[in-house]
């Protein structure tokens, strides 16, 4: 066996105990080497300000401790700043702290106090791997943060004149200037900054901004009230009324039997992918309608006090009167924006198109939205392409002609 397949590593960051207890028992089982990499945090609680009779003073190095000192607070809003594009910031949103600067901080007045140079691979190591990267569990994540911390830990940096970003907003100031200025310049920053701040395209606004819409209306829709007027009725009855609706609107499940005649009507051939493609289909909607009438019916149960009212039947009550889906839907569902009652007509013209297909042949043509998973419904074309002309399917592609009217 080669040695990397033998050699484990695990980050000792929060709430990775158990796993590296687990890891440790298996490695000691299988013969394997587990390295871990701890965090080498230690009492410090001082702040920026304790420095300041460093900085005010005219030792050897002060400038460069407060260049560096400077473009590691950046670092450190940065981010901080990153979690909230969500995945386009990090996979994880991690819990950088305060403490994480402050031992930064403290490391960088000991080592520039010790080195002759700037150890900039040293201040590198202990900030990116050990500090901030001691929380960090996602190997993705813990590269885009060493490159980050490779933009503001480096000899450019040590410069008065250096720029952060391309605009020149966030940059250097020069020699000598005091730690009040300091302060006055960061509260002259931007209160929205730009995303090439953070190394993201302008339309990762977009992303932030939609995120923050779509928590804003969940938290409106969460505080409206339960009930109007005196004779309204309740959110129970609101509740269970309309999941009678949804029931006697959604279809019922095919059932195992239902899908095995299918499955001979359209069996597996060498010249047809369709017939692949079209029982597939039916089982990814048929496992979603099932978890439907199922809930549904449970929930009914819940509501009358025929069972015991879970959390998940609670949030999906919750769900429902709000006219929102259900994450127990969407979680076996297709990906869909559109709200409860137009995404329950949207599921029944989806299986109208299903059924419809089973019941008078491949169609002419296709509602490719229609499709729970279209990219395998274009495969099969693709696939019923090469086979018939004997071509190898990574050859041929789909090319697209715009028309002047509709077909």
């Amino acid at each position: 066996m080669r040695m990397t397949k033998r050699m484990l590593s695990i980050s000792l960051g929060q709430g990775q105990g158990p796993v590296a207890e687990k890891m440790f028992i298996e490695a000691i089982e299988m013969g394997s080497w587990v390295f871990f990499q701890a965090n080498m945090l230690r009492a410090f609680t001082g702040q920026v300000v304790e420095y300041s009779d460093f900085i005010s003073s005219e030792k050897p190095k002060v400038s460069e401790f407060k260049w560096l000192l400077f473009s590691l607070c950046l670092f450190h809003g940065v981010c901080l700043e990153r979690r909230k594009f969500g995945p386009l910031g990090f996979n994880i949103p991690y819990e950088f702290t305060d403490g994480d600067l402050r031992i930064c901080i403290s490391q960088l007045h000991m080592f520039l106090t010790e080195y002759f140079d700037v150890p900039f691979k040293v201040l590198t190591y202990t900030a990116g791997q050990i500090n901030y990267g001691g929380r960090v569990t996602d190997d993705w994540d813990r590269r885009c943060i060493m490159n980050i911390l490779g933009d503001y830990y480096k000899p450019e940096v040590i410069n008065g004149q250096y720029n952060f970003d391309e605009s020149g907003v966030y940059h250097q100031l020069p020699e000598g200037t005091a730690l009040v200025d300091y302060v006055g310049y960061i509260r002259s920053l931007p209160v929205n900054d730009s995303p090439s701040l953070f190394g993201l395209h302008p339309n990762a606004d977009i992303t932030c901004a939609q995120s923050e819409t779509f928590s804003c209306l969940s938290v409106l829709l969460s505080l409206q009230p339960r009930s109007v007027g005196s004779a309204a009725a309740s959110q129970e009855d609101v509740t269970f009324h309309l999941a009678e609706n949804i029931i006697s609107q959604v279809p019922k499940p095919k059932g195992k039997e239902a899908i095995e005649q299918i499955q001979n009507k359209y069996p597996v051939l060498y010249e047809e992918s369709l017939n692949t493609v079209l029982v597939q289909e039916i089982l990814r909607f048929d496992k979603l309608l099932v978890v439907i009438h199922h809930s549904l019916t449970d929930l009914q149960k819940a509501l009358k006090g025929l069972v015991v009212m879970s959390d998940t039947l609670e949030k999906m009550s919750n769900s429902l009167f709000t006219n929102v889906v259900p994450k127990m839907w969407a979680s076996m569902a297709y990906p869909s924006l559109k709200p409860l009652g137009a995404w329950v007509s949207d599921l029944q013209a989806r299986i109208n198109f299903i059924n419809n297909w089973i019941n008078g042949g491949i169609p002419p043509s296709f509602w490719i939205s229609g499709f729970y998973f279209p990219q395998a419904f274009l495969t099969g074309c693709l696939q019923n392409f090469a086979r018939k002309y004997v071509v190898a399917i990574d050859s041929i592609n789909y090319c697209f002609e715009i028309l002047q009217q509709n077909p």
